[in-house]
């Protein structure tokens, strides 16, 4: 900046920057030296931080009594029939109260109680009715089963059949249904490009690749890569005499699968099996049914998960289109959870015996 050197103000100035740059040249060191120190002090700081968790570490490796990190943790419920309990490393010696205000509980279903004896007035003849029951899977999921029951010629007296024995069947049903695909029929001798899919059988996805040929070949090569993974089996089924079928059956009941989409060629969607994200599982391995007689002359049908917990609970009971195998017990609710009723001078409520608040353990 310039200056009038011949005016008050101009010699003023000139002093001042003077002075400002003296102090600049004897402040900047300092100020440079104590950020130096400050640095070395935070530096310090983390140190000592650091060797106090060694030291801390040290003390625990030489210690000899149970805070020694050798030492074996071990935790002991007083009641193992109601809570368990384990140890971690970080655990601390002490005694601790827990009570149990709700054990957790099996989601259960009861169908209405029918007279043993009577005929039904739903299944009047001999058929396949099929139905769909839904499942959480544990971790906020959901678990899909269509399960086939059917009711034989040889079932049926005077073309009638008792309400016990439809129980019955449709216990069976559940008990020993597995998971079953299987897919519309494709002309063996037409052909198809390469292409391929995923198949995930709970949570292990594998990749079934095919190249261009006929699809009587490509389902050929499709059965071998499915029959060499463990808990699955597939077979092409003759449907005629030169059309086929896939037919994939999950042999492990504790284990689903979910086909997705073609993720290159057009297999799946001429198969007509894709899962679209749902998961397939047997009910026999996430489901327990029963038959029994809650009164003289009665019979009555439970269906119960097999986990306990609110996130394995029963969602939905659905007969599909054209059948009525729940409805016939009273048990085609839906995704409604209705709740059981027992009626002493009637039928029974079909329905669930506790709400959803019920299914989870308490504690406190």
């Amino acid at each position: 900046m310039a200056y009038d050197l011949l005016t008050t103000s101009g010699i003023n100035g000139l002093v001042n920057d003077f002075k400002t740059a003296q102090y600049q040249k004897k402040l900047n060191p300092l100020s440079t030296r104590k950020s130096y120190y400050q640095n070395i002090d935070s530096a310090y700081s983390v140190i000592s931080s650091k060797l106090s968790s060694l030291n801390s570490i040290l003390s625990s490796l030489k210690s000899t009594d149970s805070s020694s990190a050798f030492s074996i943790m071990k935790a002991t419920s007083s009641n193992t029939n109601f809570v368990n309990i384990a140890a971690g490393s970080s655990s601390t010696v002490s005694s601790n109260t827990i009570r149990v205000n709700q054990l957790a509980k099996n989601d259960l279903v009861l169908s209405q109680d029918l007279s043993s004896s009577s005929n039904s007035t739903v299944i009047t003849s001999a058929g396949t009715h099929s139905f769909t029951i839904t499942t959480g899977d544990g971790n906020g999921g959901t678990l899909t089963s269509k399960i086939d029951v059917t009711f034989d010629t040889s079932d049926f007296t005077n073309a009638a059949i008792s309400n016990q024995a439809v129980m019955t069947k449709i216990q069976n049903a559940i008990n020993t249904d597995k998971a079953i695909i299987t897919s519309n029929s494709v002309v063996g001798s037409s052909t198809i490009s390469a292409g391929s899919f995923v198949l995930n059988l709970n949570g292990t996805e594998t990749t079934i690749s095919y190249s261009a040929d006929t699809y009587s070949n490509v389902l050929d090569s499709v059965v071998s890569q499915i029959n060499s993974l463990t808990g699955v089996t597939a077979e092409k089924v003759a449907d005629g005499t030169s059309n086929y079928k896939l037919k994939i059956t999950v042999t492990d009941t504790s284990k689903y699968i979910s086909i997705g989409n073609d993720v290159t060629g057009t297999l799946i969607s001429d198969l007509g099996i894709s899962s679209n994200g749902a998961k397939e599982i047997g009910a026999s391995g996430f489901l327990s049914a029963s038959t029994f007689s809650p009164s003289t002359g009665l019979s009555q049908l439970s269906i119960t998960a097999k986990n306990s917990g609110y996130d394995y609970r029963i969602q939905s009971l659905d007969d599909s289109s054209g059948s009525s195998a729940l409805n016939s017990v009273g048990l085609n609710l839906g995704s409604t959870r209705t709740a059981f009723v027992q009626n002493t001078s009637g039928t029974d409520t079909a329905g669930y015996v506790y709400s959803t608040s019920q299914l989870n353990a308490k504690f406190e």
